[in-house]
């Protein structure tokens, strides 16, 4: 009951509430979604039925609410621990004061973030991303590629200028201009819960 009203407290934005409930023993880093894959094998699995709720770092950055995502992280929420990813999500929203504030508490998982800037034409996020510790030269090779595909010139050079490699062997052909649901590939799905970002 406590986590559904931390849940509850993140959705009506309601800061002391979340941090009374974080100090009455509520987890910030909590979900009961499947942790099998969606692909396997090349086989679509089955979602959670009914979809399960969003854990407390993605719910909030969902609300758009920077304070309580840098509220979660200072109590100790993992921004790579669960998929969908929180930093996929500002990207896709467009939040770069909740990127940063994601990347400045641990956010690693930057590839498909920044492969959604690219696929998006949105430099400005691009450049913000590099600017504030993604690292091309380790994880800018999709968003380098999607950049040359779609004959973006400008982003291609950004990326290839802070070292991205200029090919990327990961990706099936068909596949370079698919948005990635919620921000993790399907390779990577063994533990995630196989729900897209759209679930949330």
């Amino acid at each position: 009951m406590i986590q559904k009203a931390l849940l509850a407290g993140i959705q009506a934005g309601q800061k002391d509430m979340v941090a009374l409930l974080l100090d009455r023993g509520a987890q910030p880093n909590f979900y009961r979604g499947r942790r099998v894959a969606k692909y396997l094998f090349g086989l679509a699995m089955l979602p959670d039925y009914p979809p399960p709720d969003a854990p407390p770092q993605f719910l909030a950055v969902q609300c758009g609410n920077e304070e309580l995502v840098e509220c979660l992280l200072s109590r100790g929420a993992e921004p790579d621990r669960y998929h969908a990813s929180p930093l996929y999500r500002a990207v896709a929203d467009g939040r770069k004061d909740i990127v940063l504030v994601l990347m400045q508490g641990g956010a690693t998982n930057v590839e498909s973030s920044l492969k959604l800037a690219a696929q998006r034409g949105d430099q400005s996020m691009m450049e913000f991303m590099l600017g504030h510790g993604a690292r091309a030269d380790l994880c800018g090779a999709a968003a380098h590629h999607v950049a040359l595909r779609i004959g973006d010139d400008d982003m291609a050079c950004l990326l290839k200028s802070k070292g991205a490699p200029a090919y990327y062997l990961w990706e099936s052909k068909d596949d370079w201009d698919e948005e990635e649901g919620d921000g993790t590939k399907p390779e990577l799905k063994l533990y995630g819960c196989g729900l897209g970002m759209s679930q949330f």
